[in-house]
């Protein structure tokens, strides 16, 4: 009976030996096996959205050539035609949802985004130099889509920058596109004792700003007090609009960097929105 007894707890013994050794053997072959797959896996690129800007000017020229200016193509002016800008107005007016990437080659960089934002607040005279450590600024780049029937990649120009500024007086929402680095949509809050003056010249000079290549013309005006007016480019279907509107409110300060917020009593508040259209026609 000894003897038996003997032998079932060398058995037991045995066998929890060999369970503990094969537990163990098991945990090291799995991570061999996972520090293998990693090696193996390597960086997952996600596939861009959007394409690599293409300049049509420069299809004949080398990269890098010099043209007659002496002016490389890197350096040279990206600008897309009337026909471009109206057939990415079109697109994003019909598309809900949107994709966030990181830019395409050929598309400008954040820095480059808040640079054109900041230049573009300056030339409208909307911001001062002055004091740039009180501007806050975010930014993110995104192309509109129908994602119930998504269609990838696209042109790299149905890329927006969104960019905002932000301060005790300001707050700036900017649609800046991706290769022309141009504001094709500003929506503007001003607080406080801002003045700001409404007139067909400011709306004139955001054409411009905008990159549009082509004649304007006052066309319309929806009020006496001026609160929406356009100006149309000449032989297409875009146009520019200027709102405005006053109202009371309070907003809350969301750029404090140390997660704090605070909420800014304010009684005087001006929105001045401009933005590029198409008139569609009824077909």
């Amino acid at each position: 009976m000894k003897r038996v007894s003997k032998y079932t707890w060398v058995c037991l013994l045995f066998a929890a030996v060999f369970a503990l050794g094969s537990t163990a053997g098991m945990n090291v072959i799995l991570q061999m096996r996972e520090r293998q797959r990693l090696k193996e896996s390597g960086t997952v690129v996600m596939e861009s959205p959007v394409l690599a800007w293409q300049d049509p000017a420069a299809e004949d020229t080398a990269t890098g050539e010099d043209d007659e200016t002496g002016e490389t193509k890197e350096d040279a002016e990206r600008v897309l035609t009337v026909e471009q800008m109206e057939q990415v107005i079109k697109y994003r007016n019909h598309c809900e949802g949107e994709i966030l990437h990181e830019p395409a080659v050929g598309q400008i960089t954040m820095e480059e985004a808040i640079a054109s934002g900041e230049n573009w607040l300056v030339e409208m005279d909307f911001w001062k130099r002055q004091n740039p450590e009180f501007l806050s600024r975010r930014a993110s780049l995104g192309v509109k889509a129908d994602l119930s029937t998504l269609e990838v990649p696209m042109e790299s120009w149905y890329s927006f920058w969104t960019v905002r500024f932000s301060n005790e007086y300001l707050y700036a929402d900017l649609s800046i596109n991706a290769v022309t680095g141009k504001v094709w949509d500003a929506e503007i809050s001003l607080y406080g004792n801002m003045a700001h003056r409404q007139s067909f010249d400011k709306l004139e000079l955001f054409v411009r700003l905008a990159g549009v290549q082509g004649e304007v013309e006052k066309f319309a005006q929806t009020n006496q007090s001026g609160s929406l007016v356009y100006i149309a480019v000449k032989g297409s279907q875009l146009y520019a609009e200027q709102g405005y509107y006053t109202a009371n409110t309070t907003r809350t300060n969301e750029f404090i960097e140390d997660g704090r917020s605070t909420i800014v009593e304010l009684h005087d508040q001006r929105v001045i929105e401009y933005r590029l259209r198409v008139e569609e026609k009824e077909s």
